[in-house]
């Protein structure tokens, strides 16, 4: 994993295929935002990692981020599978879908830059002379 985290925190997380009589929010996870990924931690009872547990990782550029109703907001999957997510209040949720937005955008933006530079790269390589890196006139060589 590369970059800083932007913003870190522990959530519920909905269960899908909870029981009836079951709150499906009981589920405790440790989620960070960094390099324009959501990264999802489950979190035993004493609130410590599992061990052994790997963290999801969601593309915030792919991702669509959404609000729902008063603590919870949503991530959905390009292929329609959601992972939902309830915070203590609702400025917290607020908080998770700015960071999340701000993040993917970041993500886009250096996305972007990247594929420039390539292109660059791939532009200075390609005008440059195999047999010493001396520039092409036009002339022949």
């Amino acid at each position: 994993m590369e970059g800083s985290i932007v913003y870190k925190g522990i959530l519920s997380k909905k269960k899908m295929d909870h029981g009836l009589f079951e709150d499906p929010y009981k589920g405790k996870v440790e989620c960070w935002i960094q390099s324009g990924s959501l990264f999802v931690r489950p979190l035993g009872a004493d609130r410590l990692p599992v061990p052994g547990a790997l963290p999801d990782k969601m593309d915030l550029v792919f991702w669509k981020i959404e609000r729902e109703d008063k603590c919870k907001f949503s991530l959905v999957s390009p292929g329609c599978v959601s992972s939902k997510f309830k915070t203590e209040n609702p400025q917290e949720a607020d908080n998770w879908v700015q960071h999340c937005n701000q993040a993917a955008e970041r993500a886009r933006n250096d996305s972007s830059s990247a594929n420039v530079t390539s292109m660059r790269v791939i532009r200075d390589r390609d005008s440059m002379n195999l047999d010493g890196g001396v520039p092409r006139t036009g002339g022949e060589v």
